[in-house]
């Protein structure tokens, strides 16, 4: 399920007790063990140096991104060319596939530019968003169908800002009952694992601002 170049989420826990987050990308793939290169911690991007033995948790998604996640511990280290960590890795059936739901949303204005029909091309806004896929405003005079395929391109404020490009598929397409504006629900289909990620950090991002606001 893990390929060569797939970027992956570490979870473990350091030495005061805290759970810490990392990230890091496949080197080599060997069936039951998987060579990474030395995870950057996800707040500092600091090189994270973990001992043998440490168990922990890696994030993923498959070739189809579906979100997965597995128990693994590192079972060793190699110094080649680019130095490694060899972490085990458990059979298909021992690893937990995560439900879209489960994906972090938050309400946010984002500028888009939505293509549909491989040609047609208008503004918007998202107004929700997660890793799964996005809610936009519908600009009056569109027409969007439900269960159409579109390009949906933004850029996410984040310490550098990122452009995210992703192919999604029009779920929902519904009348606000609050605004009196048209609404649609959008799942991607065809996304980076890179992008996946970093519409995550930037939802987490924008939750703590959110909880920050509140107090």
């Amino acid at each position: 399920m893990l390929q060569i170049g797939d970027a992956i989420t570490i979870e473990y826990v350091n030495e005061n007790k805290e759970v810490k987050t990392a990230k890091s990308k496949v080197l080599e793939n060997n069936n039951d063990d998987i060579c990474i290169n030395y995870p950057a911690d996800k707040e500092t991007g600091r090189t994270i140096y973990l001992n043998q033995e440490t168990e922990i948790t890696v994030f993923f998604f498959d070739e189809n991104q579906i979100p997965y996640k597995c128990t693994s511990k590192v079972i060793g280290k190699r110094k080649e060319d680019i130095p490694m960590i060899v972490v085990s890795i458990p059979p298909k059936a021992e690893m937990i596939r995560l439900q879209r739901r489960e994906y972090l949303r938050v309400d946010t204005m984002v500028k888009a530019t939505i293509t549909k029909n491989g040609e047609e091309t208008f503004d918007t806004f998202i107004v929700n968003m997660s890793a799964g896929g996005v809610a936009i405003a519908v600009p009056e005079g569109v027409s969007l169908k439900e269960y159409g395929e579109v390009v949906t391109e933004f850029e996410l404020s984040l310490k550098e800002p990122v452009k995210i490009k992703a192919i999604a598929e029009m779920n929902r397409v519904y009348q606000d009952e609050q605004t009196g504006k048209t609404r649609a629900i959008m799942e991607f289909t065809e996304i980076t694992n890179d992008h996946q990620q970093h519409i995550m950090k930037y939802c987490f991002q924008q939750q703590l601002l959110t909880r920050v606001k509140k107090v």
